[in-house]
């Protein structure tokens, strides 16, 4: 059973760590947060195209550098202080893979952790994957909530045009991953 259960939670384990949020070479679609100087609330949207002096942002969902009408809100570079970029879902995405790995990987060190008691009426064994599996998946999520929380990027522009390049370049970089 141990074995079972170990060979199990490694497939699980490994299927995790090669699984990717896009297909390479495809836009994605990125929101972003831009706080500009003097102004109280954060403009707020979906990033749609970058140029030289300015960032396009749309309210409704589209993909980067996706074929965009003139609803787009313009911000120059000159006006933005930071700029926050991130992907919808990430938050979800790392709660899920962190709840299954972790709620996987506690069952087997609970397995492996209790010895079967053959003088005992009952085991405790199936108790205590029961409680390592559920220990497991609230620590897994946790963790990866907190590192899908790193996956936000904010860029300090302060309205220089050398900052602005930067990340665009940056962006560009992040977009088609």
């Amino acid at each position: 059973m141990k074995t079972l259960l170990l060979t199990l939670g490694m497939v699980l384990l490994s299927a995790t760590c090669f699984t990717q949020d896009s297909v390479a070479g495809r836009p994605v679609t990125l929101n972003a947060v831009v706080f500009q100087p003097g102004i109280r609330f954060p403009t707020k949207g979906y990033l749609v195209d970058i140029n030289d002096t300015a960032v396009f942002l749309m309210q409704t969902p589209a993909r980067f550098r996706d074929i965009y009408n003139v609803t787009t809100t313009q911000v120059p570079y000159s006006r933005i202080e930071s700029i926050t970029f991130y992907r919808k879902g990430t938050n979800g995405r790392g709660v899920l893979i962190g709840a299954v790995t972790g709620g996987i990987a506690g069952a087997v060190i609970a397995s492996a952790a209790t010895q079967p008691c053959h003088d005992c009426f009952e085991s405790m064994r199936p108790a205590a994957i029961i409680i390592g599996s559920m220990l497991g998946t609230a620590s897994g999520s946790l963790i990866g909530l907190l590192i899908s929380e790193f996956t936000k990027k904010t860029f300090r522009v302060k309205g220089k045009h050398h900052r602005f390049d930067a990340m665009k370049l940056s962006v560009l970089e992040r977009a088609y991953r």
